[in-house]
């Protein structure tokens, strides 16, 4: 176990989107966390890699802060107190850092013993949501260490929740009841990252493109509840230029929010999130979910709800 200074969240690295409040004003306890770098690793068997953590407090301020790691299989992958990983065998585990009570999110750690074997392995759809009944056909990719595509390679498919998505042998996920389903596919011992697809009659989804130069990522999701109520929801690849004064907005024009309706003050600039809208709004009155920053009435980005 070791200390590392922890990293500052970047306050400055929005350059100008501030000025309604003070900066205390615009951390809230959920920016506490424990950060993993990188969080995708591949190395060849007996490779060294250190992996480094960073430590947030609540206040969003640079803390040192002792670490503790582990792998999920130790035969596998061995991380020592200092976050150096050694790669013993082929197959691919999770490492995980933890401070201060705080867990990070898992880091997917692959081990090859051959450059020309899967390495990655990419899960893709057109949308993230469907209707009971809905289909959707989900590719795969497979590539090597380099970032070479290799086709021809079987995949297995996999659904964290059949009762809410049934995936089949080739990638058809069908929607089966309301809920969230993670689906992943597989080839040669390598599995990928988590898809994410719920399941609701009444979703509507759009993936974020930025807009006037700045960034912003990810998949926003606007679904009405059984109560009528409306949840707005963006997904775990959610991400913005920094938070300071941004808003999150509903409009029908992806380049203003003249009209439109304030959902949230973003108070983090990533990671998946949810936000209550009243009954007051209907699920189909607004076409975009639109980033926007205030004090200079700048549009981010906007995701188009279908």
């Amino acid at each position: 176990m070791t200390k590392i200074s922890a990293v500052f969240l970047l306050l400055g690295a929005l350059g100008g989107c501030i000025g309604e409040d003070k900066i205390e004003d615009l951390v809230s306890d959920n920016l506490s966390a424990v950060v993993i770098q990188p969080p995708t690793t591949i190395a060849r068997m007996n490779e060294q890699v250190v992996l480094t953590a960073k430590y947030l407090n609540r206040e969003g301020k640079e803390t040192p802060a002792a670490f503790s790691w582990r792998s999920t299989n130790p035969e596998v992958v061995a991380i020592d107190g200092e976050g150096k990983a050694t790669a013993k065998a082929v197959g691919q585990v999770t490492i995980t850092a933890s401070a201060n009570g705080l867990d990070s999110k898992p880091s997917l750690f692959t081990v090859i013993s051959d450059g020309n074997q899967v390495a990655r392995v990419t899960v893709s759809a057109p949308k993230n949501t469907l209707a009971a009944g809905e289909k959707l056909v989900m590719v795969a990719n497979a590539s090597n260490v380099d970032g070479q595509d290799l086709p021809g390679k079987p995949f297995t498919w996999q659904s964290s929740n059949p009762s809410v998505v049934a995936v089949d042998a080739n990638g058809l996920a069908t929607g089966v009841a309301s809920g969230l389903a993670l689906i992943s596919a597989a080839s040669g011992g390598v599995k990928s990252t988590d898809f994410e697809v719920r399941v609701g009659g009444n979703v509507r989804t759009g993936a974020f493109q930025s807009l006037n130069n700045h960034s912003v990522e990810g998949i926003a999701t606007l679904t009405q509840e059984s109560n009528q109520t409306l949840k707005l929801q963006f997904n775990d690849g959610f991400s913005t230029s920094f938070t300071n004064a941004v808003y999150v907005y509903l409009s029908n024009n992806q380049n203003s929010i003249s009209g439109g309706f304030e959902v949230t003050k973003l108070d983090r600039a990533s990671g998946a999130m949810t936000f209550s809208v009243p009954t007051t709004v209907s699920l189909t009155q607004f076409k975009y979910v639109i980033i926007h920053c205030r004090p200079f009435n700048i549009v981010f980005g906007a995701a188009e709800l279908k």
